[in-house]
């Protein structure tokens, strides 16, 4: 998360900054529960990783440690020398069922004919038991590394799960979440009219990775609300920062990515209201962006949660748009008033007459709809002559600007750039002048 204005600090106001809106909502149990996982995994993927030379040490020194312990305990008389089971297991995972079987036979001599049946007494063991102890431990040992061999494959990868899985929570708290915004602009005006809060984590080891490295995971796994909360008080709090600082800012509106699955999370509508009161945003100032796939899976269910969000006077914008299927039937139905079209309709404008057609067909369906139109991945001058040409009201891509931490999109907010836009004096529809290479005023 960036860190350049107002950190939260956690409650105590100790330790790092904290990137939750709500940090009494983290998640203690499931980190709790990944690192039991982690310390259960640990022990059976830790002797594969060991070179030979330190797993071969390793196993000595159980050995050792299970030969010494057995007779201060009084000799297997005593106590079962169960302990020898685990240089035994060791070995298996280790070196296969042949060397399960060699350090069972090794096991079975230390706690056999080397060590007395009763230490006091000095009396040994009858031949029977130790040769049975013998077959018991290479034969469990030699069982145990078939098992392993054949299921190492997906236990190396449920372990990789639940390291990154940990790794991910971590980032969440400890503030490694870092958001950036694209600006989004007026073709009527040229100017900057609101930002797309885009997320990204600032990997300790692997450096800044893009969305598509974490966010799948994040929803497999469900941990896709933790990120969220966490992307959503920080665009809270910049977008509420730049509306009362940045002169011309008043009506800017900052927008943040939903996962369609959240729609269901009865602490929805809570935690946004939360995040608007916390950082003294209005609602209008904040849109939450919605993939129009994932809303006509479930339409029934996407109107009724859609509706409730609708309550807080918050923005919805369809994102996306053009992907799903029968876009046209269901726009209507949904209760947004913003449609964002999907940059593959943006690609090729100016040069697939087509894409063209379909891209004038959203615009037209939204004007009719009484809702925005917002073109994305807009990143030549050709394509935005175009979409001039259309009537599009709004646009957002590398052609203005790529995402940019806070920081630097504060300075490019206050620079107030103007891009080509529309005249006030030539309706939609209407060719505009040869945008050439044009850049910001």
């Amino acid at each position: 998360m960036a860190r350049d204005v107002g950190e939260r600090r956690r409650p105590d106001g100790r330790g790092p900054p904290t990137g939750l809106a709500f940090g009494e909502r983290s998640p203690p149990l499931r980190v709790a529960a990944t690192r039991a996982d982690r310390w259960r995994a640990a022990a059976i993927l830790t002797p594969i990783r060991l070179t030979s030379t330190r797993a071969a040490g390793a196993i000595a020194a159980q050995l050792a440690v299970a030969t010494v312990v057995t007779y201060l305990l009084g000799g297997t008389g005593t106590v079962p020398p169960h302990i020898f089971y685990v240089p035994v297991l060791f070995a298996g995972i280790r070196y296969g069922p042949r060397g399960a079987a060699t350090i069972g036979v090794v096991s079975g001599l230390l706690a056999g004919p080397l060590m007395p049946l009763d230490v006091g007494s000095g009396a040994a063991q009858p031949l029977s038991d130790w040769l049975a102890r013998t077959g018991f431990f290479a034969a469990i040992g030699a069982t145990a590394a078939f098992v392993f061999q054949h299921s190492i494959v997906g236990l190396r990868r449920e372990v990789d799960d639940l390291r990154a899985e940990h790794e991910l929570l971590d980032a969440v708290r400890s503030g490694q979440l870092r958001v950036h915004y694209q600006p989004i602009v007026s073709l009527d005006t040229g100017r900057i009219v609101g930002a797309e809060a885009l997320v990204r984590w600032q990997h300790p080891r692997r450096g800044l990775l893009a969305p598509a490295e974490f966010l799948p995971f994040a929803r497999e796994r469900g941990l896709l609300r933790y990120v969220r909360q966490a992307v959503l008080s920080e665009a809270c709090k910049h977008g509420a920062m730049w509306c009362r600082a940045i002169e011309g800012a008043e009506d800017f509106r900052v927008s943040v990515n939903l996962d369609v699955g959240e729609l269901t999370n009865p602490m929805l509508l809570e935690e946004v209201a939360g995040a608007l009161v916390a950082n003294r945003l209005e609602p209008d100032r904040l849109c939450l962006e919605i993939t129009e796939t994932g809303l006509i899976e479930d339409l029934e269910q996407s109107i009724e949660s859609l509706l409730a969000l609708r309550l807080l006077r918050v923005g919805i914008a369809v994102d996306d748009f053009g992907t799903g299927y029968a876009s046209l039937e269901y726009a209507q139905a949904l209760p947004v008033d913003e449609i964002k079209i999907d940059r593959a309709f943006i690609t090729t404008l100016g040069q697939d007459s087509r894409t063209a057609a379909v891209a004038q067909s959203v615009v037209h369906l939204a004007g009719k709809l009484d809702r925005s139109t917002v073109a994305e991945g807009v990143e030549t001058a050709e394509q935005l002559a175009a979409l001039l040409t259309l009537g599009c009201e709004r646009a957002q891509g590398f052609f203005f600007s790529k995402p940019l931490p806070s920081r630097e999109f504060t300075t490019l907010l206050r620079r107030a750039p103007t891009w080509p836009h529309r005249s006030p004096l030539v309706p939609a529809g209407t060719a505009p002048a040869e945008l050439g290479d044009a850049r910001p005023a």
